[in-house]
Parts: structure tokens; sequence; C-alpha cells
């Protein structure tokens, strides 16, 4: 994977691991996808993307509950991009008026 070539370089990078993270979990290796997103996460726990990812990780694996401190994490620092993924969280939980209200925000935020 190109990533590990990037990552030999600069082993400190938590954007390249949150990317792995996220191709893999696209792969469908979700263990993997979890080790790569949470060494972005130890290196900037501040970051909204890496909290994004960590959250898709777990709504793919259906572990909602689970699932929404991260995504509540990134909409924080992120709300225009990241109010949409919580709402997939939501959804699933049966919670459809808080979707729906986390839906209408990442609409009114995209402009």
């Amino acid at each position: 994977m190109a990533y590990d070539q990037g990552l030999a370089l600069d082993p400190s990078d938590a954007v390249t691991w949150n990317n792995k993270g996220d191709t893999l979990r696209l792969m469908g290796r979700y263990d993997q996808a979890m080790q790569a997103v949470d060494w972005a996460l130890a290196r900037n726990p501040n970051d909204a993307l890496a909290s994004t990812t960590k959250g898709e990780i777990l709504n793919d694996l259906r572990r909602f509950e689970e699932a929404l401190p991260y995504l509540d994490r990134a909409v924080a620092m992120d709300a225009q991009v990241l109010d949409a993924w919580k709402a997939v969280a939501l959804r699933a939980l049966g919670r459809e008026a808080e979707a729906q209200e986390a839906e209408r925000r990442a609409k009114e935020l995209g402009g």
C-alpha cells in the first residue's frame, strides 16, 4: 500500500495514518482500519477527519452507539461536512428526529 511508503518516511503523519485507515475501511479490512485511525487520533486527537473516519468504521460495523461520540466530536470541529455522517448513526438507532435535524444542519451549513 502506498501509504506505507509515506509512513516509512514520516511515521508521525496523522493525515497519512487516517487516509490509510479510510482506504482499509473501504476495502472492508475493519480491524486494520481501526488500528490506523487510532494511530492518527493518538498523534492528533483534535483531527476532525480522523474522528469522522473512526465514526464511519464503527457505523460500518453497526456499532452505532460507539460511533456517536466520535461523530459528535468531529461535528464540533467541522460541522458542515460531518453532520450528515452523524445522521447515519442516529437513523440506524431509530432516532429519526435527531437524524433529520443533523441532515438539516449539514444542508444549511453547506450553502
